[in-house]
């Protein structure tokens, strides 16, 4: 009831008008570089039909200015001012969707980075127009910001508190205040060395992509503020390339097929020094192999509860051979409940699952509540090659069984050897009767079952894998990969593991290897 009535006030009170109203300057104090480059396709596309179709997000934030600036021509400018106008027509007024903060803050910060572009050599009327709803929206983060309690909508807010700030003051304590501000708030959703505590790639990304920008606007402020930012820069970029393939594009953990390979190459790019990849096992838990051309990146963390949408992926892994994936995870995709819980399973991650159970239950249920904690984690550099290790509890509550993953990359980096066990504890619990081992596979592949019982995997540049397995047998199954809101079907190894002795035994130990063999 008190949102809705703050809505209303919002639509139709003469106060909040007069308060997000008042002078504007004919144009934006400074033209700050942009640091990105827009995309020519979504551009012609945007030029061709309109930015809506794309999607809402896409219109709202005015990410098309950057696009249609890519194809450089007077066409494609008017188009970009009457999209302009149009938009400014049918959202002139406060509106929950369009004026949210995260919509604000990239539209504002759009708008000043491609105004050279668009608006400098409009008529005056249009810039006038362009200017009143610009400062409208920057007093309105102003009177806002400060309730905002999601840290990723607070952060887009203070970006467009940023732009709105240097675009229409020449008060310098008061664009320094806002970059200690947005410090103070990035350092509260990273750990030490920059990995984002949600352990969401998109949440990675989102803050690194805020960061840059908010380092372009700011970079007249005070050297102080500016080395500080740098560090904190630096650590963002770091976390990111440990989440990247060899090919550009990020890790499929935690919903993170959403950033294209070309814009992420564009986000770790960004750095005024070299910076490399965090290397070693991340606060958080993730790992990195890496050997010639071939690259593995491991979930060694325990799921993050606090965040929304968490995967229940413990001890998985993905990696990729030059730039061709190989193995993935699924992927995430919002749509529906049922999608959702699917894919945040154990089953949707290149891991093993339990009787078709999840390693940590997904359910908001105390009763049941149920994590995968890490009870042992080590990596280290051998004379064979990368090795890494740990263990995960996810199933000793619900079975008594501990699983453990070894996995070694050798030095020239055409073979991945592995193991998992599965290793009784002792205690109370359902009797496990199956496991399942899962390796998705990226649907760019070509993939067989051989006579031998061996899988053969055929990259898009001809070159072949293996995959060989002691003792039991593998199959093919069908599976599906999500890349940027697009499902898309592929296929998985699928491994079932008969558990019926295990309590007599002890453990059960699966040994298995992706190698080269062209």
């Amino acid at each position: 009831m008190k949102n809705k009535i703050k809505s209303i006030w919002k639509k139709h009170s003469p106060i909040f008008k007069w308060q997000i109203s008042g002078h504007h300057p004919k144009g934006p104090l400074v033209r700050p570089i942009d640091p990105w480059k827009g995309s020519i396709i979504n551009g012609e596309k945007s030029f061709l039909s309109h930015p809506k179709l794309i999607s809402d997000s896409y219109w709202n934030s005015f990410e098309w200015l950057r696009d249609l600036r890519e194809i450089a021509n007077k066409k494609a400018i008017i188009v970009s001012r009457n999209l302009v106008d149009e938009w400014c027509y049918q959202n002139s007024n406060w509106d929950d969707k369009t004026w949210s903060p995260r919509f604000i803050g990239s539209r504002l910060s759009n708008i000043l980075f491609c105004y050279g572009t668009f608006a400098d050599s409009a008529d005056n009327e249009f810039q006038n127009r362009l200017m009143k709803q610009f400062s409208s929206q920057a007093r309105y983060l102003e009177l806002e910001w400060k309730n905002i309690k999601n840290h990723s909508d607070r952060l887009y807010a203070l970006l467009g508190l940023m732009a709105g700030r240097i675009c229409l003051t020449k008060q310098q304590d008061e664009i320094n205040y806002i970059i200690e501000v947005i410090i103070g708030e990035i350092e509260k959703v990273i750990n030490i060395d920059g990995m984002h505590f949600s352990r969401k790639p998109q949440l990675q990304l989102e803050t690194l992509k805020i960061s840059i920008e908010v380092h372009y606007l700011g970079k007249s402020s005070i050297k102080k503020v500016r080395e500080e930012y740098n560090n904190i820069l630096n650590n963002l970029i770091s976390c990111s390339k440990m989440l990247q393939h060899s090919d550009g594009s990020i890790i499929n953990f935690n919903g993170g097929s959403k950033f294209g390979k070309n814009k992420v190459s564009q986000l770790v790019s960004k750095s005024d020094v070299s910076v490399k990849a965090l290397s070693g096992i991340s606060e958080d838990g993730f790992a990195r192999l890496n050997s010639k051309s071939t690259s593995l990146i491991f979930d060694m963390g325990m799921p993050n509860k606090d965040t929304q949408n968490w995967h229940a992926g413990t001890l998985s892994f993905e990696f990729s051979h030059g730039k061709n994936l190989i193995l993935v995870n699924n992927g995430f995709l919002d749509i529906d409940s049922n999608w959702v819980n699917a894919l945040r399973g154990t089953s949707a991650h290149s891991t093993i699952s339990i009787d078709g159970k999840n390693s940590s239950s997904l359910e908001n249920n105390k009763d049941i509540d149920r994590i995968a904690e890490i009870t042992k984690k080590y990596i280290e550099n051998t004379s064979k090659g990368d090795f890494a290790s740990a263990t995960h509890n996810g199933y000793y509550s619900s079975h008594g069984i501990y699983h453990k993953r070894e996995i070694t990359l050798n030095k020239q980096g055409n073979k991945i050897s592995g193991m998992d066990e599965l290793i009784y504890s002792g205690a109370p619990g359902a009797i496990a009767l199956t496991a399942e081992l899962r390796f998705h596979l990226h649907p760019s592949l070509k993939v067989a079952k051989a006579l031998s019982g061996d899988i053969i995997i055929r990259l898009k540049n001809g070159s072949g894998w293996l995959f060989k397995l002691d003792e039991l047998e593998p199959n093919l199954e069908d599976s599906i990969f999500i890349k940027e809101n697009n499902v898309l079907r592929s296929q998985q190894i699928l491994v079932n593991v008969p558990l019926s002795g295990l309590r007599s035994c002890g453990s059960k130990m699966i040994k298995w290897e992706f190698y080269k063999s062209l």
